[in-house]
């Protein structure tokens, strides 16, 4: 290939991306930034800022960091990329053509079964000379099949921009990450002339042992595995899958022949209460999934069902969205992204006496600067499905099972009923009380209600929204 002035490590979690890492940094002329555009930190985990740039500084201007790594940098530098990670810095390297690009990949299987112990355990590493800690996880069929969805469509574009643009990638597996003959391959491949003979490394395997040893449901985990594509499963590492639908949920219960297609942001619990009243079940024990099989498998086993999504207001989604985000301060790292990358004024701990309607439209002006920025692809995360226009999420589900029905939530408390007397049930709706720590009609003003209206202007235009 040409002159290399950088290179991109394009992997996913759980596939030796750091063993790798920590490899290529033995190679002379190589400089490895970590993760630097993680949404959640820069380089590292709890890390705020890295060659001079701050996390809100690199949020604002992505290229910002680029410059900086390859000004601070002894040797070509380059970072680790994973689905998730800041879309504009993908697009930007994928189209670079000086831009290297390196990609690793591991069987997904092994990947989500480690994935899931990880987060068990919360050991993302382990270094030599640390205790491990073990684990064993149930196998989520579901969680599986989405988790391929989500990773096939991500390698899926990349293979398509590459083959687009002629450009060729350095491919290579989990087990080759420490093989010396394919590291130095590497260094041949970015233009560098230096060999090592042996690679050291502080990290250890953290699961070594048989897959029926790190899970609690293995036979159902292989019956499972049995109506998936094998042979797909086995190549997906190497040749991505058709790029698929945006995954889709679907909420139903066992016996009622209905079937509920949730648009995040909407009043899911909600209607999950009243679908699980319908058979005289629990919400928990209703039936779920994301895949296309087993949607199809449901729909399939109840011929003359019927399918309903839920429009929600604009102004109201948002705003439910927004005061979710407040009122758990305990609520993830989107929060901290919030706060610390965006300057959304949200509190250190749940709102307190002082939280006031003034503090409130303040920090909510601020997330819909937020909301706003998301949908035009001006921020590192992918767009929030909670906040994505709901024509969007209604093209996506259609691909999947257009609903039958597509209903209003302020229509609910009558639509509802009479649909569960069709299916000859009955149960009523409860609407979901006014938000908490103030309701929409106190916080909306003419300047809010018109910024909602410019964000969401095409979910207002088509659906008659408001």
């Amino acid at each position: 290939m040409g002159d290399v002035t950088s290179f991109i490590l394009i992997a996913a979690m759980r596939t030796g991306s750091n063993f790798l890492e920590a490899n290529l940094r033995q190679i002379p002329g190589l400089t490895c930034w970590g993760e630097a555009f993680n949404p959640h930190f820069v380089g590292s985990a709890g890390r705020k800022q890295l060659a001079g740039v701050t996390l809100a500084e690199r949020e604002a201007d992505p290229a910002r960091l680029l410059d900086a790594l390859a000004g601070a940098s002894d040797g070509i530098p380059g970072f680790r990329f994973f689905p998730g990670h800041d879309p504009r810095v993908l697009d930007r390297c994928l189209a670079d053509r000086s831009c290297a690009k390196i990609i690793l990949t591991r069987n997904p299987l092994d990947s989500f079964v480690s994935l899931e112990i990880a987060r068990a355990t919360r050991q993302w590493r382990l270094k030599e000379g640390a205790e491990k800690r073990s684990a064993r996880v149930a196998f989520d069929p579901d969680a599986f099949a989405a988790y391929l969805d989500r990773h096939a469509e991500f390698r899926s574009g990349i293979d398509r921009a590459l083959k687009e643009s002629g450009q060729a990638a350095f491919r290579l597996s989990y087990e080759e990450a420490g093989d010396p003959a394919v590291l130095n391959g590497i260094a041949r491949f970015l233009g560098l002339e230096a060999r090592v003979e042996r690679f050291e490394t502080r990290s250890r395997v953290q699961n070594p042992e048989a897959l029926s040893e790190r899970v609690t449901n293995y036979e159902e985990m292989l019956a499972a595995l049995g109506r998936l594509d094998r042979f797909g499963l086995e190549r997906m590492a190497e040749t991505p899958r058709p790029r698929p639908e945006a995954p889709v949920r679907f909420v139903a219960p066992p016996r009622t022949p209905l079937v509920y297609l949730p648009v995040a942001g909407g009043p899911s619990g909600r209607i999950r209460a009243w679908l699980a009243a319908l058979d005289g079940i629990r919400p928990k024990d209703l039936e779920t999934g994301e895949d296309r099989t087993a949607l199809g498998e449901w729909t399939a086993a109840r011929p003359g069902h019927l399918a309903f999504t839920v429009l929600r207001s604009p102004a109201r989604r948002v705003h439910s969205v927004f005061c979710h985000h407040l009122l758990n301060p305990e609520g993830g790292r989107f929060r901290e992204i919030l706060r610390e990358s965006f300057g959304v004024p949200l509190p250190d701990g749940p709102p307190g006496p002082d939280w006031d309607l003034a503090a409130h439209r303040q920090a909510f002006a601020a997330f819909l600067d937020v909301a706003e920025a998301n949908l035009a692809g001006r921020t590192s995360m992918g767009v929030d499905p909670a906040l994505a226009e709901q024509s969007e999420r209604l093209r996506a589900i259609s691909d999947r099972r257009a609903p039958d029905l597509v209903l209003r939530e302020e229509e609910l408390e009558t639509a509802l009923p009479a649909l569960a007397a069709r299916m000859g049930r009955e149960a009523r709706y409860e609407p979901a009380p006014p938000e908490r720590p103030f309701p929409l009609s106190d916080v909306l003003d003419e300047a809010l209600s018109a910024r909602i209206a410019a964000i969401y202007a095409r979910d207002i235009a088509l659906y008659g929204l408001s």
